[in-house]
C-alpha cells in the first residue's frame, strides 16, 4: 500500500494486482475510517470501499451510509427555478437524454421520459397524467387504456361519448350512446332499450 494524508484527510492506493487496484480516501491519519473508493474498473463507492463487489450493471456509483449501513440516500440540489434531472442515454445529443426524471423546482412537477419525450407527469396537486402534461383529474389517460382483471368503482362513474362494455365476435354485449340508450345483445339486430 502507498499511504497518504493532507490535513487529516487520508488517501492510498491498494492491492496493484491487475483489475484489483483502489484509490481509498478516508477521514483520519489511518486507514479505520475509509469513507470512499475508486476501484480499477472505474466504480466510485461512497460510504463504502467495495463497489466492484455489487452487480456489474450497476455498480459505477454505489452509495452506502457509512456509520450504520441503514439509510442511505443521493440528493440532487437545483435552484428553485429549474430542474433536477437524471438522465438515460445511449449516446450524445438527443440520445444523451433518451430517458429521463425531471422535477421541475418551479412547478413541483415530476416528468417521466422514454424516447426523448415526456410520457407521465405527477403534478403539484397529485394529478398523473398519462401521455397527458396538464392533468386535471388524480388520473388522466390520453390514450387507449387496458385493464386485465378488476377495474373496481366505489363511486359514481361518468362517460362522455359512446360507451361500449363487453364484445363478443364483432359485436358488443352492452353499449351506452350519448342518448342514454342501452344496447344488449350480440349482434346488430338485438334490441336496443
Amino acid at each position: 500500500d502507498n499511504d497518504g494524508y493532507v490535513g487529516g484527510i487520508g488517501m492510498r492506493f491498494t492491492d496493484h494486482s491487475p483489475n484489483k487496484s483502489k484509490l481509498i480516501f478516508s477521514t483520519a491519519n489511518t486507514n479505520t475510517r475509509e469513507i470512499a473508493a475508486f476501484s480499477e474498473s472505474g466504480s466510485l463507492g461512497v460510504g463504502l470501499t467495495n463497489p466492484e463487489d455489487y452487480y456489474h450493471t450497476g455498480n459505477q456509483l454505489v452509495v452506502k451510509d457509512y456509520y450504520d449501513g441503514q439509510h442511505a440516500g443521493i440528493t440532487i440540489v437545483a435552484g428553485s427555478s429549474y430542474g433536477s434531472r437524471i438522465h438515460f442515454a445511449d449516446g450524445t445529443g438527443a440520445a444523451s437524454y433518451r430517458g429521463y426524471i425531471i422535477y421541475d423546482h418551479s412547478s413541483d412537477i415530476f416528468q417521466f421520459g422514454t424516447s426523448a419525450s415526456t410520457r407521465m407527469v405527477i403534478d403539484s396537486s397529485g394529478n398523473v397524467g398519462i401521455n397527458d402534461t396538464s392533468p386535471s383529474f388524480k388520473l388522466d389517460v390520453n390514450g387507449t387504456t387496458r385493464v386485465t382483471g378488476v377495474a373496481r368503482f366505489d363511486s359514481t362513474m361518468q362517460f362522455n361519448g359512446n360507451q361500449t362494455i363487453g364484445t363478443v365476435g364483432q359485436w358488443d354485449s352492452l353499449s351506452i350512446n350519448p342518448d342514454a340508450n342501452l344496447h344488449l345483445g350480440t349482434s346488430s339486430t338485438d334490441d336496443t332499450y
